[in-house]
């Protein structure tokens, strides 16, 4: 199959294809999906979280943004208009082998070729999909460092010293909840916001090892990093127990908003699920249009509706424990 050729056609304004492709109306059980292919679940999963709903920061940062200068970015900007508008309109479900065969000799340095067969990380997969389209840098955090003698296990605002802050403004939209904090957290109960705010405390330093200031040294350093500003927020959990391997079920539960440091609110809209173990599982994705929460799965090759953002936490309850991507934009 001649790729190039086949999705000449659907060049687009982004107006023209936001009337074409609106389904706010529709019952998303008839918008249709990918097919699992050479255990492409991964793949299928991020790809339909993206695409299936419409999403103002994949238009702008994906779909339409300008790359005169590169046809491997341009023809791969073709088929995911053409794959988005397949989903939406016409009810059918696409293998992803065209996407692999786009994406096989575009390479990242330290990370897996995804246009080959097999099983990946989809967490990994989806910093790949950013950063081929240089669109995960995109937020705005403010990160704060602070001095302190306490020793306290819960340190008062009264004890800390500011000593630096600084505004990034291309920070990642991708916010990590890395395996150390869920092995430290596994028995709470954890809500998603509590992430939003990265901490890291140097615990009590070596005398030989203490934290220097205008000429004091502190016996600690507590960074803080808050996010001011972004398009979209995705937080990605690392659910490999660090010691043993194992799958860590830490309960991470969704908010239904989020809210930024800027006050601006971002709403939930896809949640990717990983079922099995380690080395060897399956994803799904859960999403949402308007006020309905529905599940896709590229096994099964449907999308059957799941209920309000209550049922899918009270009758799903491997979402808080199973979730690995949260989306909110």
């Amino acid at each position: 199959m001649n790729i190039e050729n086949t999705l000449f056609k659907y060049r687009m304004t982004p107006q023209k294809f936001e009337k074409k492709c609106d389904i706010s109306q529709k019952d998303c059980c008839e918008i249709g999906g990918l097919i699992n292919i050479d255990d492409s679940c991964y793949l299928d999963s991020v790809l339909f979280a993206l695409l299936a709903i419409p999403n103002k920061f994949v238009n702008k940062y994906i779909l339409f943004k300008t790359y005169r200068h590169s046809k491997f970015l341009m023809l791969l900007q073709k088929y995911l208009i053409y794959l988005t508008q397949e989903i939406r309109l016409k009810n059918t479900f696409q293998v992803c082998t065209p996407f692999r065969k786009i994406i096989k000799n575009y390479k990242v340095s330290g990370m897996p070729n995804f246009g080959l067969p097999g099983q990946q990380e989809a967490g990994e997969f989806l910093i790949y999909f950013l950063s081929l389209f240089n669109s995960q840098n995109v937020a705005t955090t403010r990160h704060t460092s602070y001095a302190t003698n306490s020793i306290s296990r819960k340190v008062k605002s009264k004890d800390l010293i500011e000593t630096s802050t600084m505004i990034d403004t291309q920070a990642s939209i991708i916010t990590f909840i890395d395996s150390f904090q869920l092995f430290e957290k596994r028995r709470c109960d954890n809500h998603i916001f509590q992430f939003l705010k990265q901490r890291e405390d140097t615990g009590i330093l070596d005398n030989n090892n203490l934290f220097r200031h205008k000429k004091q040294t502190y016996v600690r350093k507590i960074s803080e990093t808050h996010v001011i500003d972004a398009p979209q927020i995705i937080f990605w959990a690392q659910r490999a127990n660090p010691i043993t391997n194992k799958v860590l079920r830490t309960r991470i539960i969704p908010n239904k908003k989020i809210t930024l440091g800027n006050n601006k609110k971002l709403r939930l809209y896809a949640i990717v699920l990983h079922l099995g173990y380690i080395s060897n599982g399956h994803y799904i994705t859960y999403f949402r249009n308007k006020k309905k929460w529905y599940l896709y799965d590229d096994i099964s090759r449907n999308v059957s509706e799941i209920g309000s953002f209550t049922d899918l936490l009270h009758f799903n309850p491997n979402v808080s424990t199973h979730g690995i991507l949260f989306f909110y934009g």
